[in-house]
């Protein structure tokens, strides 16, 4: 007897309310991805939604009932509920996100049911029908098993080892610092995928750092973005200027400035290499900055971005603390620039002794981390205190730096040769 499809396992409210929560807050969307896939749905039309939520945040959009009505106002399978009408209703019905996961677990269990129960009523009938060999229907039935249950994160050793020739064959892209010393740490220099930790006390130069870097890649076409949370990027973009054109940053303040540094200025603004995206995000949430990277990757094919700093990224949850709301920005910045391939700098300030408040998020996520230190006589070394993938080293010591901040022209950092 032929299973009833009406009478399979599902469950149309966890599915309504999994995507009406997704449309109250995109940024819960992660919180199913991977549990839950498209045709995981028993109501084939809810299995669209969601993938069209996950298309528009993959492309740093918002997913909601308004973005989405064009495409699913006139949804044959959506007629008798009111086409577009139907997409508000699941967002008007949410009361609360909380269960956000539950309810993508509860799809993909009872998707498990179906899958089950379809494939043993199709071996049932085929061992019924007598025409083909037992050994086929239980390889079919073992396939279809297979096929079905597979998870979008599982690979099997042969997959993997596959992939590590192949990256072989391809070595990862690395994007040089333009700081020699650095670079030798790295093992070459920035690599696509991999997240990297500097950090430093106020005033230590930091974003002193960070601003060297970005323009060292600028330089050589290397397409990045700068998420400036604290100094603005016209700012920045101020010391880099003076760099080029061999004068302090503190020119441009002046009421006397030349006439001949306002056209120099102006020669350099319309020649310089425009490969840096300035995000002037003060006070903003981790949900704004989450959009702006999925757009940046999607539109601008960015290589690696700078987060300056960590500490500052708001929207902190009232029910989380601040250590596990920073555990849980750095760890969805390092899956971001694994998943992307691209590079990723986490700036982080350092308290009077020393310490990186949420320094254990910091740890988990980055493949290496960098403590900027300062000699007696003023000359910065880094200190790598963790590293995945090479030895931790010191590039300088507390006797002999081995980086200077240039304040004649800039300010920039420069390598002491």
């Amino acid at each position: 007897m032929a299973l009833n499809s009406d009478l399979l396992p599902h469950s149309i409210e966890a599915e309504q309310g999994l995507i009406g929560a997704l449309f109250v807050d995109n940024a819960k969307f992660y919180d199913a991805y991977g549990v839950v896939k498209p045709e995981d749905f028993f109501h084939p039309v809810h299995g669209e939604i969601f993938e069209a939520i996950h298309e528009k945040i993959d492309q740093g959009k918002s997913a909601s009932p308004v973005t989405l009505k064009s495409r699913f106002e006139n949804h044959p399978n959506l007629k008798e509920s009111g086409g577009a009408h139907y997409l508000a209703d699941l967002a008007g019905g949410v009361i609360s996100t909380i269960n956000t996961l539950d309810y993508a677990e509860t799809i993909s269990e009872l998707a498990n049911r179906r899958m089950l129960l379809v494939a043993m009523e199709s071996a049932h009938a085929a061992l019924m029908d007598g025409e083909k060999d037992p050994s086929e229907i239980r390889a079919d039935l073992t396939q279809a098993l297979e096929n079905k249950t597979k998870s979008i994160f599982v690979k099997t050793k042969r997959q993997v080892a596959a992939e590590a020739v192949q990256a072989l064959q391809m070595p990862k892209s690395c994007y040089s610092t333009g700081l020699p010393s650095l670079d030798h740490a790295m093992a070459g220099g920035l690599y696509a995928g991999f997240t990297y930790g500097l950090c430093a006390p106020e005033k230590r130069g930091k974003t002193t750092f960070a601003h060297t870097l970005s323009e060292n890649l600028n330089a050589q076409g290397v397409d990045h973005a700068y998420i400036a949370l604290e100094m603005g990027s016209a700012q920045i973009e101020q010391r880099n200027m003076a760099r080029s054109l061999g004068v302090n940053s503190m020119a441009f303040l002046s009421k006397n400035k030349s006439q001949d540094l306002i056209r120099r200025a102006a020669d350099h603004a319309n020649t310089v290499r425009d490969h840096t995206l300035y995000l002037d995000m003060p006070a903003c949430s981790f949900s704004q900055i989450k959009a702006e990277l999925n757009s940046l990757v999607a539109k601008k094919k960015i290589k690696g971005f700078i987060l300056d700093y960590w500490q500052l990224v708001g929207g902190c949850p009232a029910k989380q603390t601040k250590a596990d709301f920073l555990y849980d920005v750095a760890q969805w910045t390092a899956n971001f620039a694994r998943k992307h391939g691209i590079w990723n700098i986490l700036l982080s300030q350092v308290n009077r002794e020393g310490k990186v408040f949420g320094s254990a998020g910091l740890e988990k996520a980055c493949d290496q981390l960098y403590f900027i230190e300062q000699t007696e006589y003023g000359e910065l070394w880094l200190n790598m205190t963790h590293s995945r993938y090479t030895p931790t080293a010191q590039i300088g010591s507390e006797t002999s730096g081995k980086f200077r901040i240039n304040k004649k022209a800039g300010p920039y950092i420069e390598e002491i040769e």
